[in-house]
């Protein structure tokens, strides 16, 4: 009787499902390219885009992302959203000529000045 349940359960799962899981999977693993945006939904404005090989976590209010940037390394983002955010994140094609290509944009006219400040580190 359990074998049986256990075999209906585990065919209930459609395609799309084991499709959707193994995506996430790879994903998190650094093997599909993501771009996430945050969107100003008061003014329209694209706050931030980030793009690459990136795990995301949603954690209540907070996005973290980790983005791989070279073959054993990695940058760490967190993104704090509010009532006046909106985000999506999709998965994109890779780029042939540098799998460890990433992009993070910041637009800063899209921000409340004095809400923060932003400061570029280059390694």
């Amino acid at each position: 009787m359990v074998v049986a349940l256990a075999t209906v359960l585990l065919t209930a799962c459609s395609e799309a499902e084991k499709v959707s899981s193994n995506m996430s999977q790879d994903a998190d693993n650094f093997k599909i390219d993501r771009q996430i945006t945050v969107i100003n939904t008061r003014t329209d404005k694209v706050i931030l885009q980030a793009t690459g090989k990136m795990s995301v976590e949603r954690n209540g209010k907070k996005t973290i992302i980790v983005i791989k940037t070279g073959k054993k390394q990695f940058k760490k983002h967190l993104i704090y959203e509010n009532s006046w955010t909106a985000s999506s994140i999709e998965q994109i094609e890779s780029s042939p000529s540098n799998p460890y290509a990433y992009n993070f944009v910041v637009n800063p006219k899209a921000i409340m000045h004095g809400w923060t400040d932003i400061q570029v580190v280059n390694d």
